[in-house]
């Protein structure tokens, strides 16, 4: 079984179907306000952004496990890029324990934990968001010289789809624990944040696989990634791609 993949194409497949995740969260933010059916209720739940156990939570742990899985892909196949190779294998760990926290929430039992030892309010009140936020700053750091060693073009996807991850995940988070802390989250305005938050991870998470496949295609110069399913380890072929569109 070989795997032809467009990286333009999956973007506008990526964003249509982010799309209708978010139609579905609109509508059952609707029921949640509007009905006291309990089967609609139950029913809006499976597409509710703010639920663990829903499609939206199921597609974002997706999107992350793809992530890690193009990240490993460059790392075992692209040879030329030995001056960090490291780094590709330590981003895709990274985004396989993402995947695993999105699934379990593991992050979420943070939460009780900390405040055994700080009463947090406000902003803070999810406050797995200051372990997080201190880990991401430091691994900000780490990889910076290795964003300076990409094609310009790649360092600016990574930028924008990270900046838009975060300003979900962690940005958004303390808007709505802000939100919850002051006045539970029981109200339209909580709606809200956690619709933005959930839009802007999903959002982020595909622009970075566009940017990895994009990344792949033209590092290889092919128009079209093929993986094969059948062979041991994968392959990278199609038409060749005659101009690089990562030179500046």
């Amino acid at each position: 079984m070989k795997l032809s993949l467009s990286p333009q194409i999956l973007l506008k497949y990526l964003i249509f179907s982010i799309l209708l995740l978010l139609i579905g969260n609109i509508i059952s933010i609707v029921i949640d306000f509007s009905s006291n059916n309990s089967y609609l209720r139950v029913l809006g739940s499976f597409f509710n952004f703010d639920e663990e156990t829903s499609i939206p939570t199921f597609y974002s742990t997706l999107l992350l496990f793809i992530c890690g899985l193009l990240l490993l892909y460059v790392y075992k196949v692209l040879p030329s890029l030995q001056s960090h190779r490291g780094h590709w294998l330590f981003l895709s760990i990274i985004f396989d324990y993402l995947a695993l926290d999105e699934f379990l929430s593991l992050h979420e039992r943070l939460i009780p934990i900390t405040k055994d030892y700080f009463e947090f309010t406000g902003p803070l009140y999810y406050s797995w968001v200051l372990p997080y936020g201190l880990i991401l700053a430091a691994l900000t750091i780490y990889f910076l010289p290795f964003l300076k060693n990409l094609p310009k073009k790649i360092t600016r996807l990574f930028i924008l789809s990270g900046s838009t991850f975060v300003g979900g995940a962690i940005g958004m988070e303390l808007f709505g624990g802000m939100q919850h802390s002051s006045y539970g989250k029981e109200t339209f305005l909580y709606a809200v944040f956690y619709t933005i938050e959930e839009t802007l991870e999903m959002l982020g998470l595909a622009i970075f696989i566009f940017a990895l496949l994009y990344f792949i295609a033209n590092h290889t110069q092919k128009q079209k990634i093929q993986i094969s399913l059948e062979k041991e380890g994968s392959e990278v072929i199609e038409k060749t791609y005659k101009h690089n569109l990562l030179s500046d």
